[in-house]
């Protein structure tokens, strides 16, 4: 299963690469790479801009990855995510366009990657980064699993974070609280 997504992933970020569109991989995957691995159904991408800006790139995309141009364009001005899936494996992709300062914040520290199932490097979340996400995240949708992933993430990671990064944007983002708790488990 890893293998596919990461050949899935392979296959969108050379893309991006192609066309210098900043990225980065978040959600699961980028817990699971900064902290314990589970399985998951998609793949999160948070894109620097909307991808009609590139319409070579949603060429090259499109030989690859089942699009719908104008939907993914309406969702991206409206900045909600779209879903597009890799025809080979029918992975779906959450395509999130950045329209936050804690967003730009992320795609600036990307970290790259090569996980030993994937062909290619590609950008993913820090570990502070998808903390922070994960814990926004949260606040929607309150899960088990986003919980895991968190404790998953401190615990593999805690001689190495950087805690003033993370309790400064954990209050900018209204989620102090919640990191306080989960660091003191």
């Amino acid at each position: 299963m890893f293998n596919d997504i990461c050949g899935a992933i392979c296959d969108l970020t050379e893309c991006f690469d192609n066309h210098k569109l900043k990225y980065l991989i978040g959600g699961s995957v980028s817990s699971s790479l900064n902290g314990i691995f589970r399985t998951t159904n998609d793949v999160d991408v948070l894109v620097e801009k909307p991808l009609n800006q590139f319409p070579l790139l949603l060429k090259e995309l499109s030989r690859k990855f089942i699009i719908d141009e104008e939907a993914l364009v309406k969702h991206h001005l409206n900045k909600k995510a779209y879903n597009i899936f890799h025809e080979a494996t029918a992975l779906k992709i959450d395509l999130f366009p950045a329209h936050t300062e804690f967003h730009q914040m992320q795609l600036g520290r990307a970290i790259s990657v090569k996980p030993p199932s994937a062909s290619c490097a590609f950008k993913i979340a820090t570990a502070e980064d998808i903390v922070l996400a994960k814990l926004v995240w949260l606040q929607k949708s309150s899960s088990d699993r986003q919980i895991n992933d968190i404790i998953g993430v401190l615990n593999l990671n805690k001689s190495f974070l950087d805690l003033n990064y993370l309790r400064d944007w954990a209050e900018k983002l209204n989620v102090l609280e919640s990191l306080e708790g989960l660091l003191n488990e």
